[in-house]
């Protein structure tokens, strides 16, 4: 029910508004037992770029005030939030804190009779000798001129959006990392319409990874991959950058036995389909649909489209292990 300010104007239950009572209609009760907090600040940025912590917070009780310890190697800073909204808040980060490097940083929540600290939103202080369970978020400080990783196995594989087959797993690599490694006797065909189509595709948004670098987008000019192709023969692959508007530009790689970093330059990307992974179900449903004619925005890129494909011989032994944009 709605009013206008400044009316005082009691409403009964009981009166009826054609054919519902008023009465009918309440606030259920609450059922938030404990302090949460959702944080939307970002994961990288770049050396020297104004930066602010943003999000949310809801309490059982109400909130008397939010604040964040911030480290930047040996730099400390206690900042307090500011209401930006319902619920909402924002820190703006100093400049001196954010320098080259790992800042790290907890979000304290003080209630009227607790305070809850985050990320491991515990009611206890996080800074006792005793206290073992003290996470951290994390903002990953780039220097200027950087690549931009939109994708890694190591961190982002779980959140990748794949169809999941045994034989394509994360596994330690060679040199110390975590790769992904797909391992196929034959590509599994993709389409009932179309038999003689065999991929392996997953498809990842990075538009959260890169909102605080999304303005760099335009000065790189390659996108490399780091993979290893474990057989003799050349592998194809198909990488693809995803707009906002669905609209896909892809560049094409065939990895060798011998080298293992690949850079496609972003001026050789044309138009391709847009693949539906995971595969909808009936099976008959299309597996590329034919993106629109608006032209490509390449300041709103925000997911990755990767697709292997057949080469000379039916088996692949692959590992992909990172993705960027330099």
């Amino acid at each position: 029910i709605l009013k206008r300010g400044g009316i005082n104007h009691e409403i009964d239950p009981l009166q009826t508004y054609k054919n519902i009572k008023i009465g009918e209609f309440v606030a259920p009760a609450s059922n938030l037992k404990k302090t949460v907090l959702w944080n939307h600040s970002p994961i990288e940025t770049t050396a020297g770029k104004p930066l602010t912590l943003d999000f949310e917070t809801v309490s059982p009780s109400p909130i008397n005030k939010v604040t964040a310890v911030l480290s930047l190697g040996d730099k400390w800073e206690t900042l307090t939030a500011t209401p930006t909204g319902t619920n909402s808040y924002r820190i703006v980060v100093p400049e001196s804190m954010t320098e080259t490097g790992l800042l790290n940083y907890h979000i304290m929540v003080e209630c009227a009779n607790d305070t809850t600290t985050f990320p491991a939103g515990k009611k206890e202080n996080p800074w006792r000798w005793d206290n073992t369970n003290n996470p951290a978020y994390t903002i990953r400080i780039a220097p200027q001129q950087s690549p931009i990783v939109i994708w890694h196995a190591a961190t982002d594989w779980e959140n990748t959006l794949k169809t999941w087959i045994r034989s394509v797993s994360l596994q330690p690599s060679s040199d110390g990392e975590t790769t992904l490694a797909i391992r196929m006797e034959q590509l599994p065909v993709v389409d009932e319409n179309n038999q003689p189509d065999h991929s392996y595709a997953f498809k990842f948004f990075f538009g959260d990874k890169i909102v605080n670098r999304r303005d760099e987008v335009g000065t790189k000019k390659f996108l490399a991959v780091k993979t290893v192709n474990l057989i003799n023969t050349l592998q194809p692959i198909e990488i693809g950058l995803i707009d906002k508007n669905g609209s896909v530009l892809s560049g094409k790689l065939n990895v060798n036995a011998n080298d293992n970093i690949y850079k496609i330059p972003l001026s050789s990307f044309k138009s391709t389909s847009f693949i539906i992974v995971p595969r909808p179900f009936p099976d008959f449903l299309p597996y590329r649909v034919q993106t629109n004619d608006q032209p490509f925005d390449w300041s709103s890129i925000e997911a990755l489209q990767v697709e292997v494909k057949p080469g000379k011989q039916t088996n692949v032994n692959l590992n992909i292990e990172k993705i960027w944009l330099e």
